[in-house]
């Protein structure tokens, strides 16, 4: 997971989340590692109450070169936001090879397309089994993921900003156009 403390960014979700994954056979050897702010003193008494504290590791200052290779190395990027402006780390995980989970609501669901897996962030035992049952595509994930990001690059972006902005500039031209043509009301 990647994120700081804010409420929105559901870090308790996510330690909930995965102390229930990590009790199946499949995740039972995993750690979860939580990149980002340090700990909140209520996050601590959740990770302390998980009894998974050995297994949950806390990474501040982690650089760009240190969040590329924790993408390319997790099995999955676990992102349960409740709400976000955009979702950054979705696209960041696609592009470094790391299938991501993250909930169903916008805009997590624009930012990863068809190329994640949409879980309820409030309801942890319904996301363990979308988990589980999605780690058999990862492979697929990973393929998806990395086309999906595509729509990201900074040469799609500039041109989709060009296109709006000459649209609001035409846009504009023409409104000023049109009232230019409308005589004044007495």
């Amino acid at each position: 997971h990647v994120g700081g403390n804010q409420w929105y960014k559901n870090r308790i979700g996510v330690v909930r989340i995965f102390t229930q994954l990590a009790a199946t056979p499949s995740f039972s050897q995993h750690r979860l590692v939580l990149v980002g702010k340090p700990w909140s003193q209520e996050l601590v008494d959740v990770v302390q109450r998980s009894r998974m504290a050995e297994r949950i590791i806390c990474l501040t200052k982690a650089g760009n070169e240190d969040l590329c290779a924790l993408y390319s190395l997790a099995d999955f990027l676990l992102f349960p936001s409740l709400a976000e402006g955009f979702g950054w780390p979705i696209t960041e995980a696609q592009v470094c090879g790391c299938p991501v989970v993250t909930s169903r609501r916008a805009p997590m669901t624009e930012v990863g397309g068809d190329a994640a897996v949409y879980i309820d962030p409030e309801a942890p035992d319904a996301a363990v089994s979308i988990i589980v049952s999605a780690m058999a595509k990862r492979q697929m994930l990973i393929a998806c993921g990395f086309t999906n990001a595509m729509r990201f690059s900074s040469e799609t972006m500039a041109t989709t900003y060009s296109a709006a902005i000459e649209s609001l500039a035409v846009d504009h031209g023409q409104t000023r156009q049109m009232k230019n043509r409308i005589p004044p009301q007495s």
